[in-house]
């Protein structure tokens, strides 16, 4: 870019950076906290935050024409909004401020820019994504199980368009809970009215009045987000002034103790699994792109604006966007999946009904695209299993499954969500943790874990020595601890001041034996300051902040204020003096919280009209209140003027209702709880209180909504789901068919295999009896050849008178070779013939068998059965039986010999 276009650009710049200075809130500029960068000592500032940048670099930019295009401007500024949103805790000035940047750059500077022709490629403009934020991730219920962020300019790849938190959460580093590097108003607001009297003193502007193209919606999210925040805007009560409040001793981290549990600065994502199945829908419309690649929900995100479209709620009767769901998602109004793509379909038909008048505008083609994707993204997400869904929402990605829990039972209390307990606290049995349920769950091992966000007791904090508090106050901290269910000792129950100004607590709200607490302040253990609580509700759980609040008994005049002086005061260094470091607390466990805090010298505040201190206006020592037993003188406390609406509290009157809150007993009468630890010689209730004036009660039923009438061409996207899965039964019925047919085809194909090796088998058994059948017909033919053989030689013999051995066929045995085997009861001779001797004991048997006389020795004739060749397989009758199996008859000699002798 030439110089000449740099100068033209320049001109264009600098109106637009000279407006951002005339943004206020509540008469402070939002500029306070970014035009200088944090000082480099005592902050982790520069640890977290990588690319820091302030407007005063900016303003140096474009006078030094450093900007070759508007873009670089627009990141810039994106940039510093940014840093504040990631370092800070949602809630404080600095991130409110940065919303309103933010704000400022996407309804101001980039429209205007938008519109300046002379600006090359200025309809491109954009608001960059710089990475998730701790709590855009928490809304998104992805955040890791152990909170621990690092801070990358660029992460992950999603949406710009950043979810909004309306309640005040504190971020906890990797490390730890870090402090909020503010810049003092005494020193920025000078050189904020500096630039402005040097851009002509123009008069400051509201932010209504500077964001003219502000939808109806941001603005309604912009006052909510300064109405539901913990602390007043440069509050005079923090003390933050460098001469009312010693810096810490050592600007560290973790300052407080080393902590070995598990330790947040939020409570953990517990979500069930339709509740998670919605997040991840809305994760994944985020990364959605058109060609351009613009964000497809850009028109969706928020409401359009009455100003650009003029007759949008006039048409449209039931608005809906997606910051109007999502804020449904955080406060957990949806009961079912179901809900949800109703809202979604209340969505796109709003949005189908009004552009569909122009269907080649941007609007309606983003439309379509968009719904188009939105189903399928439905689809995936509806299409997992429940285990799918708690394994991938897995907070750490250690495969642990958490089941969220709606109550627990234990040693005979119910609790549940927004529930007070005391827990025991491993560094002072005595002094049991405070402190309100935020998440119940269970994992599979069947182990059940509480994750409450703790309370300090006065001692356990750091604070000035003139400091005075209630009998019974607590203070609210940024911690949020895991805790086995087991160690909860009995319910407590905490009391905003202003509800306590205002009534007593009926009977049977906690067990007699129970106590109860009175909290105002925040307490910030980096930076050792108090904070008054202005919106009671945005300490509170989502799950119970829509709830009724606990009806009172109310009082007949207003309660007298007396409070005590610090319970530590007598530990302060005499050597202290007003300025010195802040002493660091007395470390506990590390499950616990700090053993003893510590206390150092203050000025005195002129201006305190909360009776924080000893030396406030309207605070009077009462010397009959004194507690003697302790050294604590008390105080009386009158307010300049009576506090209204903090917490969420009116001037009605209530009346009791028969649901007890938090922390309620499941049975009655209340019983004593032995381990509790407390003083019981304290009054266990706020006041005597009279049963009859809390007899009257009664429980609205919630309006059920009536579910609006969408356009009649408005398709739903349970409908298109419907479809689409019907669609998708036939596609699996038609591909389990196909997989069918083609296992009977290869059943078919098996079934003719095994018939062919049948037949293969049938017809090699045919052949082996073909030729065993030809074997026997040999075996006869050779029977009957040697029987004609021995005949003829029978009958030769008999007329020559001589035996005449029959000629023997040649063939070659194929059984057993019995000749070279012998019984136990008979000799094998030379050539094969077997002698048996004849057993006299043979009986009848003796004349079935070969035999043959011959003359012994003593010349007596003898019998011996003889063989010529094998002992016989079957004798039948007196035949000898071949290894052929062949019957040969008798011998030709034997026969010779019978026919001689006539037998």
């Amino acid at each position: 870019m030439s110089e000449k276009e740099k100068k033209k650009l320049l001109s264009k710049l600098q109106p637009i950076f000279d407006s951002l200075y005339n943004v206020e809130e509540n008469g402070i500029p939002i500029v306070t906290h970014f035009q200088t960068l944090p000082l480099r000592t005592g902050t982790d500032y520069y640890k977290i935050i990588k690319k820091p940048l302030s407007l005063h670099a900016v303003g140096r930019s474009i006078k030094k024409l450093k900007y070759s295009n508007a873009q670089e401007f627009i990141n810039d500024l994106a940039l510093i909004s940014w840093n504040a949103r990631y370092y800070n805790l949602p809630g404080s000035d600095v991130y409110r401020h940065a919303q309103l940047l933010t704000d400022f750059i996407n309804d101001y500077a980039i429209v205007k820019l938008r519109n300046e022709k002379a600006i090359p490629n200025a309809a491109s403009l954009t608001y960059p994504y710089l990475g998730d934020l701790p709590d855009e991730r928490e809304q998104d219920g992805l955040v890791s199980y152990n909170s621990n962020q690092q801070s990358p300019v660029a992460t992950a790849n999603a949406s710009p368009m950043p979810f909004q938190e309306n309640s005040p959460i504190v971020r906890q580093e990797g490390y730890n809970i870090s402090a909020t590097p503010q810049l003092e108003a005494q020193e920025v607001a000078p050189l904020a009215a500096a630039a402005a009297a040097g851009r002509g003193g123009a008069a400051p502007l509201t932010s209504e009045q500077l964001l003219a193209n502000t939808t109806a919606t941001a603005s309604a999210a912009v006052a909510a987000a300064l109405a539901v925040n913990g602390q007043s805007p440069a509050s005079p009560y923090s003390r933050q002034s460098s001469f009312t409040t010693p810096k810490n001793k050592q600007a560290k981290t973790s300052n407080i103790h080393v902590e070995t549990g598990i330790r947040r600065g939020r409570p953990p994502i517990i979500d069930k699994p339709f509740e998670s199945r919605i997040k991840f829908i809305l994760k994944g419309f985020k990364k959605l792109k058109d060609d351009h690649d613009r964000p497809l929900i850009k028109h969706f995100d928020r409401l359009p604006d009455s100003k650009v479209y003029t007759d949008y709620y006039l048409v449209i009767k039931n608005p809906m966007s997606l910051n109007e769901i999502r804020v449904k998602v955080r406060s957990r109004k949806y009961t079912d999946v179901d809900q949800f793509i109703n809202d979604l379909d209340l969505m796109f038909a709003n949005f189908q009904e009004y552009f569909q008048r122009d269907p080649y505008s941007e609007e309606f083609t983003d439309y379509q695209q968009f719904k188009k994707e939105a189903n399928t993204i439905v689809q995936n997400e509806l299409n997992k299993t429940d285990k799918e869904v708690l394994l991938a929402t897995s907070s750490s990605s250690d495969g642990v499954l958490r089941y969220p829990l709606e109550s627990l039972e234990i040693n005979g209390y119910s609790y549940k969500i927004g529930d007070w307990v005391l827990m025991k606290n491993p560094a002072d049995l005595e002094k049991p943790i405070v402190g309100q349920i935020f998440r119940i769950w269970s994992t599979e091992d069947g182990k059940r874990y509480c994750n409450m966000c703790w309370y300090y007791r006065p001692e356990q904090t750091c604070h000035g020595v003139d400091r005075i508090f209630f009998q019974n106050e607590v203070c609210k901290t940024g911690q949020y601890r895991d805790h086995f269910v087991d160690d909860i000792i009995g319910p407590c129950y905490v009391l905003f001041l202003t509800r306590y100004q205002k009534g007593d607590l009926p009977e049977g709200v906690i067990p007699s034996s129970a106590p109860w607490f009175i909290c105002e302040f925040r307490y910030n253990e980096n930076t050792h300051v108090f904070n008054r609580i202005r919106t009671w509700k945005a300490c509170l759980p989502d799950e119970v902040r829509e709830d009724p609040e606990q009806p009172l008994i109310p009082l007949s005049e207003n309660r007298k204020l007396i409070k005590y002086e610090s319970p530590i005061k007598n530990t302060l260094d005499p050597n202290l003096r007003i300025g010195d470091p802040i002493p660091d607390a007395t470390p506990g466990t590390a499950t616990s919280p700090p053993l003893q805090g510590s206390v150092y010298l203050t000025a005195p505040i002129p201006n305190d009209d909360l009776g924080q201190y000893t030396t406030s206006p309207n605070t009077v020592h009462l010397p009959e209140h004194d507690d003697v037993k302790n050294n604590r003188r008390a105080f009386l406390f009158t307010p300049i003027s009576q506090l209204k609406g903090g917490g969420g509290s009116t001037n009605a009157v209530y009346a009791t209702t028969p649901g007890l809150p938090h922390g309620t007993p499941n049975h009655e009468p209340a019983r004593n709880i032995p381990s509790l630890n407390v003083d019981t010689s304290k009054p266990t209730r706020l006041a005597s209180l009279t049963p009859s004036a809390v007899e009257n009660t009664f429980n609205k039923p919630k309006p059920q909504e009536e579910k609006p009438q969408l356009p009649t061409s408005y398709k739903l996207l349970q409908e298109q789901i419907q479809e689409n899965q019907a669609k998708k039964l036939k596609e699996q019925q038609l591909l389990q068919f196909q997989q069918q047919q083609q296992q009977k085809q290869q059943q078919e194909q098996q079934q003719q295999q095994q018939l062919q090796q049948q037949q293969q088998q049938q017809h090699q058994r045919q052949q082996q009896q073909q030729q065993q059948q030809q074997q026997k017909q040999q075996q006869q033919q050779q029977q009957a050849l040697r029987r004609s053989n021995a005949s003829a030689a029978v009958v030769a013999s008999a007329r020559g008178g001589g035996i005449i051995n029959p000629t023997p066929n040649n063939f070659v045995p194929t059984t057993t070779n019995y000749h070279v085997s012998a019984s136990a009861h008979s000799t094998l001779h030379t050539g094969g013939a077997l002698a048996y001797g004849v057993d006299a004991d043979l009986g009848d048997v003796g004349r079935l068998v070969n035999k043959r006389q011959r003359l012994n020795p003593e010349g007596v004739l003898v019998d011996d059965v003889i063989f010529y060749r094998a002992p016989p397989i079957q004798i039948t009758g007196s035949r000898i039986i071949t290894n052929l199996g062949v019957e040969l008859g008798h011998s030709a000699k034997y026969l010779a010999w019978k026919l001689k002798n006539g037998k």
